[in-house]
């Protein structure tokens, strides 16, 4: 020290992290293609160079040619995969290929036991196995390295890149020759797509396309709504397919699903289902038969039209009561079960506000009285089962008194041969 300077030594920088399933770094200069061995690059050059004449036949409007160049883009990006250099110590983010032509993501990596837990792609879960006799017993599965292939991240956006380009040129197809077997095509290619990666955007948009086209609406919504929560609502194609779809599944009859601008049902069971509800709503009992219960508000038909009509453009987040005319009907109904529908109302169907104000019908009354009986029936085996248990445990205690009271005598005896024999000893 003194007049000495004092020197800073210079921290060492910290390693570039490897970029996650989707951080690619194609296209930033260096694609690391060349990276791979030789054979593995040629077949990697050749997928490139199929891929751009595919693009090109796309823009032409030559789609056979354009799916049968992106399918050989496919089959090379296949060989060049097969030919990608192999580490014997995978980390956590990395891609792999499993099983049948499955795409997954490390989990978690464990190279001091050289397992690993994986995420599928495809339905971003953890893949686990069963263990158990029951469903419920499922713990996550451990993969070796040799069940493993790694899978750069280049290979991997350039194989994705061509199925989505195969499904959008199917979808093309489709709607030129409108046949259904077509649109099925369409639908197939984009689940080739989904496979890779279960929440492509663009893969679930042609998807929903091809369903819509074929009006197929239930299929259609459930794709739709996965692409608007992707695209964070703002895809106009998307919020456009998923109004169709909501104007689709609104014109059914029956369970009040037809509703016009005031909120009064189409349909013409609409009114009678809503009087229904309100005719037994003292009865909370999902498992009712009374015919005053036969409607319930939350079926899984009724289901999908709500995921639909929460889809709100500015996020594509679920929230309450974005639908006027779900709010209207949740109105109707209330006013129907709380009796304040209006003297129309009350005069048109005397029966039905007369059983409102009484309180449940003879058929919800033996239902309870059932379920009383059965869940007495539970209370009295219960306290079987504890009495049993609790005459266990007082029998194993006498038991094992009994053996200490047994074994007592004998082991004073020894103690005291043991004393006397060391007292004479030491005299």
């Amino acid at each position: 020290f003194g007049s000495r300077p004092c020197v800073a030594f210079p921290r060492a920088s910290p390693a570039p992290r490897r970029p996650t399933c989707w951080m690619s770094e194609a296209g930033a200069g260096d694609n690391g293609l060349a990276k791979l061995p030789e054979a593995a690059r040629l077949a990697a050059d050749a997928a490139t160079a199929a891929k751009n004449q595919g693009n090109e036949a796309l823009k032409s409007a030559d789609l056979p040619r354009a799916i049968e160049r992106y399918e050989e883009a496919v089959r090379m990006v296949d060989i060049a995969l097969e030919g990608a250099p192999q580490e014997r110590f995978l980390r956590n983010n990395e891609i792999v290929r499993y099983g049948d032509g499955k795409f997954a993501m490390i989990d978690t990596a464990y190279p001091q036991f050289e397992d690993y837990v994986l995420m599928d792609l495809a339905s971003r879960d953890v893949i686990k196995h069963k263990v158990g006799r029951h469903d419920f017993d499922m713990v996550s599965k451990r993969f070796l390295r040799k069940e493993m292939h790694l899978v750069p991240q280049e290979i991997f956006d350039l194989r994705l890149a061509c199925l989505q380009n195969i499904s959008l040129a199917a979808l093309k197809m489709a709607r030129g020759s409108t046949l259904r077997q077509d649109y099925e095509e369409a639908v197939k290619r984009a689940n080739d797509a989904l496979v890779m990666d279960g929440r492509s955007a663009k893969a679930l948009m042609r998807k929903g396309q091809a369903l819509v086209d074929i009006k197929e609406w239930p299929k259609a919504a459930q794709a739709l709504v996965a692409a608007a929560q992707e695209t964070k609502g703002k895809d106009p194609e998307v919020m456009r397919l998923l109004e169709v779809v909501m104007a689709a599944k609104g014109k059914g009859t029956g369970k009040g699903k037809g509703l016009g601008k005031d909120g009064k049902g189409k349909g013409a069971n609409a009114a009678g289902s809503q009087k229904k509800a309100a005719s037994c709503s003292s009865c909370q009992d999902p498992s009712c038969q009374d015919e005053a219960c036969s409607r319930r508000p939350d079926s899984e038909e009724d289901s999908d039209d709500e995921a639909l009509c929460s889809i709100k453009e500015s996020d594509g987040k679920p929230v309450e009561g974005d639908d006027p005319t779900v709010e209207a009907l949740k109105a109707a109904t209330r006013d129907d079960a709380t009796g304040v529908g209006g003297a129309s109302s009350s005069s048109s169907a005397p029966a039905v506000d007369d059983a409102a104000t009484s309180g449940p019908s003879a058929a919800c009354e033996a239902q309870r009285g059932a379920k009383a009986g059965k869940r007495s029936i539970c209370e009295k085996a219960s306290r079987r089962q504890c009495l049993v248990i609790s005459g266990f445990l007082v029998g194993a205690l006498f038991m094992a008194a009994a053996v200490v009271l047994f074994l007592m005598p004998t082991f004073l005896r020894h103690s005291r041969a043991g004393a006397e024999g060391g007292g004479g000893v030491g005299g």
